[in-house]
């Protein structure tokens, strides 16, 4: 997966949303998973369907998205980056598949790309979610997807 661009448009909304807010200088992504040409292209949980590399390839293509959708020369500067991933028990290698993300964010935006990050995981057989601070990450909300990735911008 890893030679796979990231998409010029971004993914078409799955429901009754936008992919992208833009309101008073604040932008806000939807939650965004790596489709590419509207096929989600990475499915699974961390560490049990998908490896490291998957990983990190859908977190790419899933900011690659968030990006796009709101489109780089509308970014003044990047606030926060948020990751969810779902994962199987004792995967512990969530900054490296959030630093993915970040690296497009970097790629795309230079020095507007420095954000606060966070990383919310589930972890499979534990009920509850937790939260960690000082990671960047792609968002996973539940096991059918693989890397979801929100961000909030200045614009």
């Amino acid at each position: 997966m890893a030679d796979l661009p990231i998409p010029p448009i971004p993914p078409i909304p799955r429901g009754d949303y936008v992919p992208a807010v833009v309101h008073d200088g604040l932008a806000l992504s939807a939650g965004m998973t790596p489709r590419v040409d509207g096929v989600l292209v990475a499915r699974g949980v961390i560490g049990a369907d998908l490896d490291l590399d998957a990983a990190r390839d859908a977190a790419r293509i899933a900011a690659g998205n968030a990006v796009t959708a709101i489109g780089a020369e509308r970014i003044v500067r990047c606030l926060r980056l948020t990751v969810y991933l779902v994962c199987a028990p004792g995967f512990e290698q969530h900054s490296k598949v959030a630093d993915a993300a970040s690296a497009v964010l970097r790629e795309r935006l230079g020095e507007r790309s420095q954000v606060a990050r966070a990383c919310v995981l589930r972890e499979i057989g534990d009920p509850h979610c937790s939260r960690r601070s000082g990671l960047a990450t792609p968002d996973v909300a539940d096991a059918a997807r693989s890397a979801r990735f929100v961000s909030g911008c200045a614009a």
